[in-house]
């Protein structure tokens, strides 16, 4: 009895993904440790930055963020402290709502 062999359709490939034009200037709005926001205007996204690279490992996803301010001086800052960012000047439309309604008993 013969083999039969089934072509499989090749995988197509990945549609890419939308990149952040890093030439551009952005209000870039990062969480401080203790609640605050701290919004970075008109800055620019540099580059990612490992400050202590684990002894012979990879770190796969760096930990600080080069941003470089409107007046040229380069900030880092960690990668999870930043929220959003925008155009310089977005006028942000957003609603808080609350995670819990009070209980009304």
């Amino acid at each position: 009895m013969g083999s039969v062999i089934t072509m499989l359709p090749s995988p197509s490939p990945p549609e890419p993904q939308p990149q952040i034009d890093t030439r551009k200037r952005y209000d870039i709005y990062c969480m401080e440790p203790r609640g605050e926001m701290i919004v970075y205007r008109k800055a620019l996204f540099k580059g990612a930055v490992t400050l202590l690279p684990p002894p012979g490992g990879r770190m796969y996803y760096p930990d600080y963020i080069e941003l470089e301010q409107a007046n040229g001086q380069s900030i880092f800052v960690p990668r999870s402290s930043i929220h959003r960012f925008c155009e310089p000047g977005t006028t942000l439309v957003g609603e808080v709502v609350p995670r819990n309604p009070p209980d009304a008993r």
